[in-house]
């Protein structure tokens, strides 16, 4: 009888050390094992999300970069182009262009009046020839060297014995006018102003001022109708 109480002590004595050790080996979860949230309470963020960002940000500041870079590139090319300097270089026909815009800028204007009406545009063709250093250079306008084409162009209409005022944009030292035929036949001519002569049909009139530097022939046709 006292072996069986033993026996029965001792193994309620282990089944209760086995249940205490039960109860107290369970592992305590720590405060940081509790909850996915960090010290403020807010929840971790995924390394998807972290990886996310941190390449927006990179693109953020390369194209700060590009954008500083582009700047400057186009602050270097305004103080470029405001010295001066890399200009392009302009094409044979714009050169042309403007060096004919120079010489035609050159060339003094004929002014022709007639019953108090003037102009300044010649009516018919000019040859401008320059003297420099024994050399000669001509700036032609619709030059013709047949005055039977000249003829056939836009005229003045004028009655015989009219004044007719021609004068340059530019005083020459001295000018003349004369009838362009088969043979020339001066005009007399009183401070730029000759008479209209007793003809009933076309002729050209040529008017040339001479300068210090060369020449300048106005050919003017005049329909003369009695």
């Amino acid at each position: 009888m006292r072996k069986k109480f033993f026996l029965f002590n001792l193994i309620l004595t282990i089944l209760l050390t086995i249940n205490s050790n039960l109860v107290y080996s369970e592992p305590i979860e720590s405060e940081e094992g509790e909850s996915k949230e960090n010290s403020e309470g807010e929840p971790y963020r995924r390394l998807e999300d972290v990886k996310k960002e941190l390449k927006e940000e990179r693109h953020k500041v390369d194209q700060q970069r590009l954008d500083d870079i582009r700047k400057k590139e186009e602050e270097k090319k305004a103080n470029e182009i405001e010295n001066g300097e890399n200009m392009p270089e302009k094409t044979t026909e714009e050169k042309k262009q403007n060096d004919n815009k120079k010489e035609n800028e050159s060339i003094p204007k004929l002014i022709v009046r007639l019953r108090g009406k003037h102009s300044t545009k010649y009516l018919c063709s000019y040859n401008f020839t320059i003297t420099n250093e024994n050399t000669e250079s001509e700036l032609a306008g619709s030059n013709y060297d047949d005055y039977k084409v000249l003829l056939k162009k836009s005229s003045l209409k004028v009655r015989p014995g009219e004044l007719i005022n021609f004068e340059f944009s530019e005083k020459p030292k001295k000018i003349r006018a004369y009838i362009w035929d088969d043979e020339i036949t001066e005009l007399e001519m009183t401070r730029g102003s000759i008479r209209v002569p007793n003809y009933d049909k076309k002729i050209v009139v040529g008017i040339e001022g001479r300068y210090k530097n060369g020449k300048i022939l106005y050919a003017v046709v005049l329909d003369i109708r009695g």
